[in-house]
């Protein structure tokens, strides 16, 4: 049995956007100053972290996404899919 009491906000729904939220926030950084670095809106970037990567999303904003946040995409995509 997992115990999935110690990340219950990554657990929910599409894991990936509270995962970047929680990566911006290690990053000590604004949710501004995140979207600034991805060349992206912070309405964008709050839709990021509340929706997670999507299969509508282009592959430029999933790299975007990892530049910024030094990650790589097979951690982003491995994120997404537990969801399913």
């Amino acid at each position: 049995m997992s115990d999935k009491t110690s990340e219950p906000t990554i657990c929910r729904g599409n894991p990936s956007g509270p995962y970047l939220r929680a990566i911006r926030l290690g990053m000590g950084i604004t949710q501004s100053e995140a979207a600034r670095l991805m060349g992206v809106s912070t309405r964008t970037l709050q839709r990021y972290e509340r929706d997670g990567i999507t299969s509508t999303m282009g592959a430029l904003h999933v790299f975007a996404i990892c530049h910024a946040y030094g990650i790589s995409a097979d951690l982003l995509f491995e994120i997404a899919r537990r969801a399913a």
